[in-house]
């Protein structure tokens, strides 16, 4: 017989089967809780998933004693299976402790380890069912408490069946409600105790609720064990599986109606003496039954909601109400229901969603002393809410008018008192709104002016309205002159009150009455005055003119005493159909109404038959409160109108220069746009020095190479603009093959055959070929570029000799090459760079070059020129006198 092995040289056996074997991939990633026993209990090892279970590492958990962890209650389960070890799957639920202190519990299933045919040791896998269990509980808690409320209700609640739709559960009640055990009606079809007459009706119900998955309502006769029918209303609900959303079953909540049955029998017999009243009532009328369940309606109950019959009648009033007025339609029900009639104001929900004012009634139906219900009468008030509403908003409007009105503006009765004030009238006063409305208008006004102010009134009372100037006495006693419109107040034909509007013209009656006081002694001051200055009777007749307006005009002042006003007549083809447009309209309006006017542009015709451009204003002239005339102050603006018109086109110059530059940038190559080959990188910067740029930059991608090309164009703004869409034209025929002092030649001969002899183009052509990393370069005069060998960390000048393009046909241009590395780059510039004559009083590169040395070169080519650029307007400052640009080139 083979020796069985001792418990130390099972461990050992354990040990080593654990750290090798293929279960172990399958062992460390699992993501239940997986660990290992020896044969007396102790714990040998366990997976990563441990700890999410117990909170304890891996090497916290094998140095744990089960009874550290395992609730006293489950240890004794544990130890009789680890007894008894036998080759099955043992399973079995274990309370523990976890690191946190939370009790826990889990299912654990033990699967013994065998080796040679013996038990070495057990796998445990336990899984955390803490939640579950806490599930279950609360189904039994749930349970519980169903059966309590069910069992101690005096409504029959049942349950049925989804699948045949019998009783499942009967509550107690059943008993007291139809003589029936809850025995004897589980497995039964509730169809089976309905009245014959209500079982097509109540099946259909149950049917649509059943399809439509919603609560329904359902009233029928109900036959009881000794044989007698009663009235049931049930209300039933449907439960879904939370998973799959299928019915599990059906609630119903039934109780006895019968009463109510026999009342609203009642109601209906009544019903018949009024049912003309009811059918025939041009409002929508209705009855509800105590429930607020609809009990009967008329046709305007119809067209009011929009429902049918059908689906009234399974209804209840709380849908037809919109939620912000259904607490208070309720409320106004349970008063109607108590025996007080109740009328208010409620939102209708019609079938469309539509939202319509409602005037409602509630009446309480009483038969034989007892309310069996509620009558409802309501109409649709939209009409008159919609009335209701614009009168509001004219209200508000008047409202805003009379409070917010710069003027001051009030209300008089016939006796003159006060009724209403707005603000205005409170700030000219000093005296308040309370004040006012004790007081007549005559306590504010001068002594002097009160006989020919109350005249004025007595005709505003009978009808005319008046526009006058009279003193208003201040509350703190100041005089103040102000200009009085009163207007009668009509209401149904009746003259009722007058209202009135007063302004402030004090300032301006100054003003006229220091004109009215012009006399000879004061005549120096008025020809004194640059503006043209003209007095006119009522009539229009002239009575003086100053110096300023006898040059404008040519007349003499003798020359005007006979003549009227029509020596201002405009003869302007735009004016002479509409009168309201000449100064004759003008002048006569002011001289009724006393308003002054004021005209920004308009003729007027010399003695000589010129016409000159004038402005002007028209201000009345007082003598003694009473218009007397007029007073005409007009200016020459010709020059004006030549310095807006010079203002004009200066602006329109402005929008020319700035839609050129615009096409200007469009010429420009979109370098962020461009594509080029991965290892190499191009940047610019070009900023003109005005509107318009001379610089100018090309960048192409052929293919296998890039060609780089930057220009200076002698002189600025428009010229070298437009010169520059010369070159971009030009350099697009040449062929993209062509090298350097190739295109510089193509262009050379363009530019001397079309340009003007006193400009010139000085340019750099480069050429990097993809292929061979070689730098191809010409110049037609322009500076030389800078070379930065990254190996070497040094700068230096690419020359290349060549005459400025567009000085001769016969100039010859050199293409010179260089061989680029990695990290190598070649910076372009235009003189507006290196321009820095007013600090060193020559131009070099020596500057450029330190700024381009100083930079981060690791950036891509953008941000260096960037950086570069910033640098050099720093150095700058003020001092620059032309465009600028930088054209870097990097190979990466």
């Amino acid at each position: 017989m083979e020796r069985r092995p001792s418990m130390k040289e099972a461990q050992m056996i354990l040990s080593e089967w654990l750290k090798n074997g293929p279960h172990l991939s399958l062992f460390n990633n699992l993501p239940d809780a997986i660990y290992v026993l020896d044969i007396n209990g102790k714990y040998i090892d366990g997976n990563l998933a441990i700890k999410n279970l117990t909170g304890y590492s891996a090497e916290e958990f094998k140095q744990l004693t089960p009874e550290e962890i395992i609730y006293e209650s489950s240890l004794s389960h544990r130890d009789a299976i680890l007894q008894n070890v036998t080759q099955k799957i043992e399973e079995y639920e274990v309370k523990f402790r976890h690191k946190d202190g939370q009790i826990l519990t889990a299912s654990v299933t033990y699967i013994p380890i065998i080796h040679e045919n013996e038990i070495i040791g057990l796998y445990g896998i336990a899984k955390n069912i803490s939640e579950d269990i806490k599930g279950k509980l609360k189904i039994i808690e749930s349970e519980r408490k169903f059966r309590l409320l069910s069992e101690s209700s005096l409504d029959m609640i049942a349950l049925l069946s989804p699948r045949d739709w019998n009783f499942i559960y009967v509550s107690p009640a059943s008993k007291h409600l139809l003589g029936f055990e809850p025995e004897e009606m589980v497995g039964h079809s509730p169809f089976k105790y309905f009245h014959p007459e209500d079982i097509a009706t109540t099946f259909e119900k149950h049917k649509q609720a059943f399809e439509r998955k919603l609560e329904f309502k359902m009233t029928a006769r109900v036959k009881q064990k000794g044989g007698d029918y009663i009235w049931l209303e049930t209300t039933c609900n449907f439960n879904r599986d939370e998973t799959s959303g299928e019915i599990t079953d059906c609630v119903t909540v039934s109780r006895d109606i019968t009463k109510r049955k026999k009342d609203e029998e009642k109601y209906k017999i009544n019903e018949q003496w009024y049912k003309s009243l009811f059918d025939y009532n041009p409002a929508a009328v209705f009855s509800f039954n105590m429930d607020g369940d609809f009990i009967s309606h008329n046709k305007n109950f119809l067209t009011l909601t929009g429902y049918s019959k059908e689906e009234i009648g399974i209804m209840s009033f709380i849908p037809f109400v919109a939620p912000k007025d259904l607490a208070l339609t309720v409320r106004h029900f349970e008063l109607a229901k108590q025996g007080e009639p109740q009328h208010y104001l409620t939102t209708l929900v019609h079938k469309n969603g539509e939202h319509l004012p409602v005037q409602v009634s509630n009446l309480p139906i009483i038969i034989d002393g007892n309310i069996v219900g509620v009558y409802g009468i309501a109409y649709d008030v939209s009409a008159r809410v919609k009335a209701e509403g614009q009168l509001k908003e004219s209200e508000q409007r008047y409202r805003s008018l009379f409070e917010y009105n710069p003027a001051a503006v009030y209300s008089f009765d016939l006796e003159g008192n006060y009724t209403s004030v707005n603000r205005m009238l409170e700030k000219i006063s000093g005296y308040s709104k309370e004040e006012l409305l004790t007081m007549n208008f005559s306590h504010l006004l001068d002594p002097e002016d009160i006989e020919y102010t109350q005249w004025y009134f007595s005709q505003a009372k009978g009808g005319k309205a008046q526009n006058y100037d009279v003193t208003l006495l201040h509350k703190d006693g100041r005089k103040i002159e102000i200009n009085v419109v009163n207007i009668p107040i009509i209401v149904d034909s009746d003259i009722v009150g007058v209202y009135g509007i007063c302004t402030d013209i004090t300032d301006r009656k100054r003003y006229i009455n220091q004109v009215e006081r012009l006399s000879n002694q004061n005549r120096l001051i008025l020809d004194s005055v640059a503006d043209g200055i003209i007095g006119l009777d009522k009539a229009g007749k002239a009575l003086f003119i100053n110096k300023a307006g006898e040059k404008i005009l040519g007349y003499e002042e003798y020359e005007l005493s006979a003549r009227a006003s029509d020596l201002f007549m405009l003869h302007n083809q735009e004016a002479q159909f509409d009168s309201l447009r000449t100064i004759n309209a003008r002048i006569r309006e002011t001289a009724k109404d006393g308003r002054q006017r004021f005209v920004e542009r308009d003729m007027f015709y010399k003695k000589d038959g010129n016409s000159i451009p004038v402005e002007y204003s028209i201000s009345p002239m007082y003598e003694h409160g009473v218009i007397t005339g007029t007073v005409v102050t007009f200016s020459d603006i010709t020059e004006k109108l030549k310095i807006e018109q010079l203002k004009q086109e200066h602006e329109q110059i402005e929008f020319e220069f700035k839609l050129a530059s615009r096409v200007q940038k469009s010429l420009l190559t979109q370098v962020p746009k461009l594509s080029l080959p991965g290892e190499t990188d191009v940047g610019v910067i070009s900023v003109p020095f005005r509107k318009l740029n001379g610089d100018f930059y090309n960048v192409v991608n052929t293919g296998d190479q890039i060609q780089l090309g930057i220009a200076d164009i002698s002189g600025k703004g428009m010229a070298a603009a437009i010169l520059m869409s010369m070159i971009k034209y030009a350099m697009d025929q040449i062929d993209q093959e062509s090298l350097p002092h190739e295109i510089l030649h193509e262009l050379n001969q363009y530019c001397a055959k079309y340009l003007d002899p006193t400009m010139f183009v000085t340019m750099f052509m480069g050429i990097y070929n993809d292929k061979t990393s070689m730098f191809h370069f010409a110049s037609a005069g322009h500076e030389p570029a800078i070379l930065y060998q990254a190996g070497k960390n040094k700068m230096i000048d690419l020359n290349a000799k060549g005459a400025v393009l567009g000085l001769s046909r016969e100039t010859k241009y050199v293409t010179k090459s260089i061989q680029l590395l990695q990290g190598d780059m070649v910076l372009l510039y235009t003189d507006g760079i290196t321009e820095e004559r007013l600090a060193y009083g020559v131009d070099d590169n020596n500057n450029l070059k330190e700024l381009f040395f100083s930079t981060d070169k690791s950036l891509p080519a953008q941000q260096v020129v960037d950086s570069i650029y910033k640098k050099v307007c720093e150095s700058q400052g003020d001092n620059i006198f032309d465009d600028q640009t930088l054209l870097l080139f990097k190979k990466n």
